[in-house]
Parts: C-alpha cells; sequence; structure tokens
C-alpha cells in the first residue's frame, strides 16, 4: 500500500511507518520480491496484513511456476532448433539464403527445419520440413527427423524419391505418432553451366521458382502424402531445369498459411511478392517477403530457404 499521489519505490523513507519484504519463491528460486509499505497517517502493517501477503503469494504458486516452465520451454525448444538451423554452404555459381523467424505465441515453437549441404558427387541438397506440433517434444522429434534425412541423403547417390521413402519408413518404425512434411531436393550440373533440380514434397507447400524475368510458378509435379500418413508410402521425383538468374524457394507453412483464409489465397499472395521482388539481391528478396507476408504477433514458425542461379556472363 502507498500514499496517494505517492509512485511505488518512491515514497520518502521519513513518510514511511512501516515496509513488509516478502520474497516470492518458486521450487526454491526466488522469482520475485513483494515490497509493501505505509505512509502518513495510516495504520502501519501488522502481521494480519503480513499473513494476508503471504496467502496471495501462496495462491500465486501455481501460475507462476506455469509461466516460468513456459517460458523455459520456449527457451530450450528455441536453442535447440537454432542450433539445428546451420549457415548454408558455399557453393560456387549460386548464392544461397536461409531465414528463420519462431512464433511469437507461447512455447510454440519447434517443428520447423531447413537444411543445406553438398554431397560427395557435388550435388547440392536442399530440405525443408515441418513436423507437426509446437513444443519441445516437436523440436526434440523435428532434429532427429532432419538427422535422419541427412543421413540417409549421404549413405547413397538414390533419386530424391528413394530416399523420402526410407525416411518415412523409419520415422513410421522409430516414431510412430509423429507426422511430418518435407520437401527434398537435390541440384545437379547439366552439362556446361547447366543446373537441374530433381525434388519430391510430401505434403508440404511446392517451390516457388521464380526466373529471370519475374515470372513465378510452383513446381507441383512431384506431390506425396505427408510422411507418417501412409502404411506403405510410395514417392514420386521430377526434373527441373534451373535457368541462369532464376531464383528457387522452399518454404514453410508459416509463410503462406493464415486462419479463416483459403491456402491458395496465401499461395497467390506469395508468387506475387516473390516476383516483385525477384531483381533484388537474394538477402533483400528473403527480408522483403518475411516482411511482407507475415502478420505482426505470427502464431507460427517460418522458416525459407532460397537458392538463385548465378546470371549467365
Amino acid at each position: 500500500r502507498r500514499a496517494a499521489g505517492a509512485s511505488p519505490g518512491r515514497a520518502r523513507p521519513e513518510r514511511c511507518n512501516s515496509v513488509v519484504l516478502l520474497p516470492v519463491a518458486v521450487d526454491g528460486t526466488t522469482a520475485a520480491l513483494l515490497v509493501a509499505y505505509t505512509c502518513g497517517d495510516r495504520q502501519p502493517l501488522g502481521r494480519p496484513e503480513t499473513d494476508l501477503l503471504r496467502e496471495l503469494i501462496e495462491r500465486t504458486q501455481t501460475p507462476l511456476r506455469n509461466a516460468l516452465e513456459l517460458r523455459r520451454t520456449r527457451q530450450v525448444a528455441l536453442a535447440l532448433q537454432r542450433s539445428l538451423l546451420p549457415a548454408p554452404p558455399e557453393v560456387p555459381g549460386l548464392d544461397i539464403a536461409v531465414r528463420y523467424r519462431p512464433s511469437t505465441v507461447g512455447a510454440e515453437v519447434g517443428g520447423d527445419w531447413y537444411d543445406c549441404f553438398v554431397l560427395r558427387d557435388g550435388a547440392t541438397v536442399l530440405t525443408i520440413g515441418d513436423v507437426a506440433g509446437h513444443d519441445l517434444p516437436a523440436a526434440v522429434t523435428m532434429s532427429q527427423t532432419r538427422n535422419m534425412l541427412r543421413g540417409l541423403a549421404l549413405d547413397r547417390e538414390e533419386p530424391t524419391s528413394v530416399i523420402m521413402r526410407r525416411l518415412d519408413l523409419s520415422v513410421q518404425t522409430l516414431y510412430p505418432e509423429c507426422t511430418a512434411t518435407c520437401v527434398l531436393a537435390r541440384l545437379e550440373r547439366s552439362g556446361p553451366g547447366g543446373l537441374e533440380l530433381q525434388y519430391s514434397v510430401a505434403g508440404h507447400p511446392p517451390p516457388l521458382l521464380i526466373g529471370p524475368d519475374g515470372t513465378a510458378r510452383f513446381l507441383t509435379a512431384a506431390r506425396s502424402p505427408l510422411i507418417g500418413a501412409v502404411p506403405d508410402p510410395r514417392y514420386t521425383s521430377a526434373r527441373e531445369p534451373l535457368p541462369p538468374g532464376s531464383t528457387l524457394l522452399v518454404y514453410t507453412d508459416g509463410l503462406v498459411e493464415r486462419r479463416h483464409e483459403d491456402l491458395d489465397t496465401g499461395l497467390e499472395r506469395l508468387r506475387g511478392r516473390s516476383a516483385e521482388a525477384a531483381r533484388r539481391p537474394l538477402d533483400v528478396f528473403c527480408d522483403d517477403l518475411l516482411n511482407g507476408m507475415l502478420p505482426s504477433g505470427g502464431d507460427d514458425d517460418v522458416a525459407m530457404l532460397a537458392l538463385r542461379v548465378a546470371p549467365q556472363e
């Protein structure tokens, strides 16, 4: 309590006639300090008032414990996720940029990932995916799924459809309750100066290809069900030439999905904005998409990986 017109913590010592300091402890850790005082002609705080304050503190234990646990869970999940989102490799003739923006809602972080690495045969692998869930278990499962996919892609030179099938069967065996979406792409040299993309899509939003002239279109030729949905999964793969100066974008659904809005609306918005920003430097291109596509206080994670082929000299 404080005298009328006084600011908290600024009462003059000579005007205070009583002060009570009580620690607010949660699971043995002091989370806050409660300070109560009376000033002027008001009755000093006595044992009844102190006992009431102690009771109020006791009643805050469960809400405070839940709030601290929520914060700890989010911090752990976010740290785990960021540790698994690497910087892109340096690949001659390619410019690669990555972005990750966590949800701003509670502990909703954990399911999105991207990856990019170069194989022994010189091919560049791009992956992006999303494990169902927005919590610490989702972050853990994401890390295991992402690492399995990296190992399967490195193990042998196979079409992306075969690798995706092996990933799906592995997930169903080890994590039977898990479902996930994913894009796996392999970028190969095809003749002098030529590049070709081989890709497979498992229930994920389609990759977007923006030509050097700004024409943007989705790659929809290799659609398959999401991981963990079909007992005996079959995947397809498709090939797409990447001309000089073109930009390839893979992303998670947080970039395009909105509540109470059809997904096609979000995809068309992404296609339009990507076409407008196609001639900007790749880092600027990615930042423009994030800033233009995402509402303030987004409630879902967003991961993006963009690749641009060097223009023809």
